[in-house]
């Protein structure tokens, strides 16, 4: 048995082995049951329109875009109405029809 073995319990090739198997083997990443879009097609469905500020807001998505996008992959009819604030910076409100 050499200083390895004694100081770990196992040889420098059984340890390298389980770094290996525990790098391949990841369990997912903890998911909430209500994806993000979901959240965002109830939103849209509830109030009728969303703005990526309110996602931050409410649900802290950050993305909204990204999950429009995918929202309407899936055949959700998603408008982009551009706004303009009292201080006249540009956002999108997005409005389910």
């Amino acid at each position: 048995m050499g200083i390895f073995s004694s100081v770990f319990g196992k040889s420098k090739d059984e340890i390298n082995k389980i770094d290996v198997v525990s790098e391949v083997v990841k369990p997912p990443r903890k998911i909430s049951n209500k994806s993000q879009e979901s959240t965002i097609l109830f939103h849209l469905k509830e109030y009728g329109s969303i703005t990526s500020w309110e996602a931050i807001q409410e649900y802290h998505i950050t993305r909204l875009s990204a999950k429009i996008f995918t929202l309407r992959c899936l055949n959700h009819n998603i408008e982009s109405v551009p706004c303009i604030n009292s201080d006249s910076k540009r956002y999108v409100r997005y409005v389910l029809k």
